[in-house]
Order: structure tokens, then C-alpha cells, then sequence
């Protein structure tokens, strides 16, 4: 009897328990499903009559795939999977659906779940829209963008971030912005700046600069501003950087352009005036001395105010010079001639230790310029390069035909594309320190001891140069040594002067095999095509790395060499030796580029014993350098 009672009461229970489960079925937001094991609809609650439009008459018997095309029971292990549900119109919705088997049953069936999340699907499709979009914009804007949360963390940074800073995504994605791209004497002052982002304050516009994976420094202007969280605390700091370093750097020619002109306008002035006093003191001067006899005491005074007067009108005419205020009397001139022609003047100007070379390119181009001017020109900078060798040294004069770019490590001043007559003047002595260098041609500006110099000698070689429509390239070692590029635009249609031979002058090396030449830069090509033609090389010619590699492939023949520049567009320079090395190995290059041998090392992964020539070069040098490759090859 007890065991009846208690059998009735779990009885009854059980009941109770599934009644519940019932009422919570019927009344649950979900669409609820339950099928047997061969897939049949058993059950179905309203939510789901609502869902997929069928009365539970209709339902009943038919087959679950009917609502879930995709749906296997084999996926009942209750985890929440997306599928597509079908109504009884034929529209699909977004469905995440949870299908397990019900426990304790008489035989085995199945709960299905279903959930329509069509307007969730498409708010997150709209996100991930929204997100492509924004990523998009802010990978195509040229101005970095950089996100940094309050503890100065990198949250997120676009593509011209990672191009003009050198650092890939894995430098950059979670680590503290200063020890990255703040250069050391700036990240106090980045740590200052976020600490003043924690309490919702930082300047909207500011000017820093940024450190490079290479080590240079970049010139950024910031726009910033800070995004709050969600209870309005502050949580990023959204900085948007220009980089403006090549502007500054016109900017400051400019300024420096602007001041010369000034100080040259009131130079001028003053050497106007000044050359009347000067006259009126010589030609006085030379009445006085007339009238005193040989052994007068009085005459060698005035012979020391004679010499005076001299030596001032030679300053009036460095102030003139330096003021463009000279009046030119320019003629077709050959610069090796002109050297030569003071040659002796030059040696004689030099102490014994000095030893004085000449190294002056045959069959140069004729310029157009004041030969007095040239000659100005050549005699202070022999001055200058001979006070910088107290010691002695070497003073190498040289002359060259170039075709520059306007760009290059050495310029000092502003530099137009075209062919140029270049004349070098290279000393070994003690260098010139960095501090200098951007006063170097300033009037009176001097790094001679006090009572040395006038500090005019540079700014009259800026004078003549600038005035003659060239420009002036600077080379200075660490360890000595300087060496001043003057280039003289090629006088166009003028005959070229001629003189002989002469004899340390030997013609540029010639040759017979056959050259590959990749330039993307027209009339880079264009005259290095000329001179390897002139001296009997058969050159192939390519505009950019794909256009060689499909010469190199159609091309019969053997290539000895391989002539690049190494920064071109699609494809550089090296990626290129090693296509062609992977279809014939053994290929041999002469890298040629307008960075340095070492900055080509360093960023453009040119290998260290690699053949390398820089821009800009003669055509001797070229030819020479050519030679040396293929015959290193032999």
C-alpha cells in the first residue's frame, strides 16, 4: 500500500513538471519544435506558428527540413548554430537555432529552438560595413592616423602610419607610443600630454617629431582629440599628423633666400657707396705718392694706404658679388680652360705642404658665364680648403658632365633637372662640424679664428653661383675632409671650346657585351642609354622591373650585366636581381640611385658588397665604373 502512494505521488509529480513544461513552451518567445528521430514534427508552439506561418495541423507529421532546409540532427549537442528558416510564404529569415535531445523520454525525440535574428544579422552586416568603411578611409588618407588609449598605448594606427613611419603591425598594436615613435628628447612631453588626456584635456594642435624604424627623424603637425567611453570618461586620444618635413625645409630655404636677399640688397648699398670713398682715397692716394721722391719716408705711408684701399675695393667686390649686384659679362666659356688658365695663380696661393691636383673630365660641356666670376669663384674656395689643412694635404680640383635630378644628399641650395658642367673642389682637411652648415653662406659668417677671415669668401662663391643659374652641393666627412659641387647649367646650342689633350687624360673604357639598363626616370635612361652606347655596349631598355624581366626572358643572348636603379615603381631594384637570379643565376648588377651606398644598405635592403654607383655621376665615372664590374666578373 505504501509503495502505491508513493508510486502515485511521483506520479503526479511528473505530471505537474510537464504541465509546467507545457505552459512554459506555450508561452516562450522562441519558436520551440520537437521532432522524432526520423525528423517528423511532433509539437509546436505558438511563437513558432508565428515564425513560420504554419498552424500545427499543417505542421504535424511533416518533415523538420520543411522550416530548416540545413538542419541534421546530428547537430543536437546544444550549441546555438545559425541557419536559414523558411516561412510558409517562401521568405527566408535569419535564424540561430539550438537543437538537443529531450532527456528521460519514452523513446527518443527532439527539442528544436529557434530564434529569428534577421534584424540582428543586419545590424552586425551594417557594422562590419560601417567598420570596412571607416578602415578603408582611414588606410587611403595620406595623413597618419593614431588611436593611443589613456596609458599611451597604440589601439589602432592606418597604412600611411605604418609608410611614413617604417613599422609594421606587430611593431606598432599595443605598445607604448613613446618608446616607438617619440625620439628621446620628446617623451617626457608625450607622457605629459596623455597624463593631461586622463583628466579630459590636451592640446587641439601640436607639432612633434617622430622617429622613424630607420632612425630619421620626420616633422609630424597633429590635429588632436579625445574619445570618450560610454559614461563620458576619457578613453583615446585620436591624433591626425601631416608630415611637413619638406615643407619646413622649403620653408626654411625660403626664409634663408629672403634674409640672403635682404642682407645682399643693403651689402650692395653699402659696397655702392663705399667704392666712391674708395676712389676718391686711391686716386688721392696715387696724386700724393706722384709728388714725393724715391727716398721720401712719406712715401711708403702712403704706398701701405694705396695697398689699404686695394685690399677694401677687393671687399666692395666680394659684397657686390655676394649682392648679384656685379655687372655680368657672360661669355661661352670651356671650365677646364679657365682652370688651367689660373692654374699657376692656384699653386702659388698654396703653402709647400699643399699638394695641388688637377683631375679635369675631356671634351666637357661649354658654359655660359663671367669668366672674372669663375675665376673669383675657384680662388676662394682653393683659400678656404687650403686654411683647412694647417697641416698639409691634398687640394683636388675636378670638372665633370652630369645630368641631375634637382635632388641629392650634398645640395645646399635649390637645384633644377638639366645637364651641368660640375666643379668640385676637394680638400682632406679638418671637415666642416653640422652646426655650420646651414650658415655656411650667410655675409660675415665665419669658422676661421677671430681676425682669420671676413666671412664673405662663401657667400660671394652663393653670390656668383646663384647669379649664374646654378647651385651648390657640400660634402663633409666626420673625419676630415670637404668638398664643394659647384654646378653650372650646360650652355644649350653653344660649340663646345676645345683645347688639347690633357696628359693624365685618358678615354672612358669601352666594351662589347650586352647591358641590361632599367631607369624609370626618361632622361636618366635616356643618357645613360647614350654613353654605354658611345663606348660600344649593346643596352637593353626597360622603364621599370616588370618591362625587364620580360626582356631578360625574350632576349636570345647573354646579358653580362645587369645596370638598376633601385628605388623604381612596382618593383625595386633588388626584388628584380633576385627574379632574374632565380631564371639565370649568376646575374651581375651595378646598382645606381641617388640615396647614399649606406642608406641604400641600411633601407633598401641592398646587400653590402654590391656594385653601387651614385647619382649623379659623369659619363667617365659611369663607363669606368662599368668596366670595373664586368671585369671583376672575368
Amino acid at each position: 500500500m505504501l509503495d502505491f502512494a508513493r508510486n502515485r505521488e511521483a506520479e503526479l509529480a511528473r505530471l505537474d513538471e510537464e504541465a509546467r513544461a507545457a505552459h512554459i513552451i506555450r508561452t516562450a518567445h522562441d519558436g520551440i519544435v520537437t521532432v522524432d528521430q526520423g525528423g517528423a514534427i511532433l509539437s509546436y508552439n505558438p511563437a513558432a506558428e508565428r515564425l513560420f506561418g504554419y498552424s500545427l495541423e499543417e505542421a504535424m507529421g511533416r518533415e523538420i527540413t520543411l522550416l530548416l532546409p540545413g538542419l541534421s540532427l546530428s547537430y543536437a549537442d546544444g550549441i546555438t548554430r545559425e541557419s536559414d528558416g523558411r516561412c510558409k510564404d517562401g521568405k527566408t529569415f535569419a535564424a540561430e537555432v539550438v537543437l538537443s535531445e529531450i532527456a528521460g523520454a519514452r523513446r527518443t525525440s527532439f527539442s528544436v529552438i529557434v530564434r529569428n535574428v534577421s534584424d540582428r544579422r543586419r545590424s552586425d552586416e551594417a557594422l562590419t560595413a560601417e567598420r570596412n568603411f571607416v578602415s578603408a578611409v582611414l588606410d587611403t588618407a595620406a595623413a597618419i592616423v593614431l588611436v593611443l588609449d589613456t596609458e599611451g598605448r597604440v589601439a589602432r594606427f592606418n597604412r600611411a602610419c605604418e609608410e611614413i613611419t617604417g613599422y609594421g603591425s606587430d611593431d606598432l598594436q599595443g605598445k607604448l607610443v613613446w618608446e616607438i615613435l617619440a625620439t628621446p628628447e620628446e617623451r617626457d612631453r608625450v607622457r605629459q600630454v596623455l597624463e593631461m588626456v586622463k583628466h579630459g584635456m590636451c592640446p587641439p594642435k601640436s607639432e612633434t617629431f617622430l622617429l622613424t624604424r630607420q632612425g630619421r627623424k620626420r616633422r609630424i603637425s597633429w590635429s588632436n582629440a579625445i574619445l570618450q567611453d560610454r559614461h563620458h570618461r576619457p578613453a583615446f586620444l585620436i591624433s591626425t599628423g601631416i608630415d611637413i618635413t619638406d615643407k619646413k625645409g622649403l620653408e626654411e630655404q625660403l626664409l634663408h633666400a629672403q634674409k640672403m636677399e635682404a642682407v645682399g640688397r643693403l651689402a650692395g648699398g653699402i659696397a655702392h657707396d663705399f667704392n666712391n670713398l674708395l676712389t676718391a682715397i686711391s686716386g688721392f692716394s696715387e696724386l700724393v705718392i706722384e709728388s714725393l721722391g724715391d727716398q721720401d719716408p712719406r712715401r711708403r705711408d702712403m704706398e701701405e694706404i694705396r695697398k689699404a684701399g686695394a685690399r677694401a675695393e677687393c671687399l666692395t667686390r666680394q659684397l657686390l658679388a655676394f649682392s648679384r649686384k656685379q655687372v655680368l659679362q657672360p661669355q661661352v666659356l670651356d671650365l677646364n680652360a679657365v682652370i688651367l688658365d689660373i692654374e699657376a695663380m692656384l699653386r702659388r696661393l698654396m703653402r709647400e705642404d699643399v699638394e695641388v691636383v688637377l683631375d679635369l673630365q675631356h671634351d666637357i660641356d661649354a658654359i655660359r658665364a663671367d669668366r672674372g666670376q669663375m675665376e673669383q669663384v675657384l680662388i676662394n674656395l682653393a683659400v678656404n680648403a687650403r686654411d683647412a689643412m694647417p697641416q698639409g694635404g691634398r687640394l683636388t680640383i675636378s670638372t665633370a658632365n652630369v645630368i641631375h635630378g634637382g635632388q641629392s644628399t650634398d645640395l645646399r641650395t635649390s637645384l633644377g633637372k638639366g645637364a651641368y658642367v660640375v666643379l668640385t673642389v676637394r680638400d682632406t682637411g679638418t671637415g666642416i662640424d653640422e652646426d655650420s652648415l646651414p650658415y655656411l653662406f650667410e655675409p660675415f659668417f665665419t669658422t676661421k679664428p677671430l681676425g682669420k677671415g671676413t666671412g664673405l669668401g662663401l657667400s660671394t662663391v652663393y653670390g656668383i653661383v646663384d647669379q649664374s643659374g646654378g647651385g651648390i652641393g657640400i660634402e663633409t666627412g666626420k673625419h676630415g675632409g670637404t668638398a664643394f659641387h659647384i654646378y653650372l647649367p650646360r650652355s644649350e646650342g653653344a660649340s663646345r671650346a676645345k683645347r688639347p689633350l690633357l696628359k693624365s687624360e685618358q678615354l672612358s673604357p669601352k666594351g662589347v657585351e650586352t647591358i641590361l639598363l632599367v631607369e624609370d626616370d626618361d632622361e636618366v635612361r635616356s643618357v645613360i642609354y647614350r654613353i654605354l652606347s658611345r663606348v660600344g655596349y649593346a643596352v637593353l631598355n626597360a622603364r621599370d622591373g616588370q618591362e625587364a624581366v620580360e626582356l631578360f626572358s625574350s632576349h636570345g643572348g647573354p646579358i653580362h650585366l645587369l645596370v638598376t636603379d633601385i628605388v623604381m615603381p612596382k618593383m625595386s631594384g633588388p626584388e628584380l636581381l633576385r627574379k632574374l637570379a632565380g631564371k639565370r643565376p649568376g646575374v651581375r648588377v651595378l646598382y645606381v640611385s641617388g640615396h647614399t651606398q649606406e642608406q641604400s644598405v641600411r633601407e633598401l635592403e641592398v646587400a653590402h658588397d654590391a656594385a653601387f654607383l651614385q647619382k649623379p655621376f659623369s659619363p667617365d665615372v659611369l663607363a669606368r665604373r662599368v668596366r670595373e664590374v664586368l671585369d671583376a666578373q672575368e
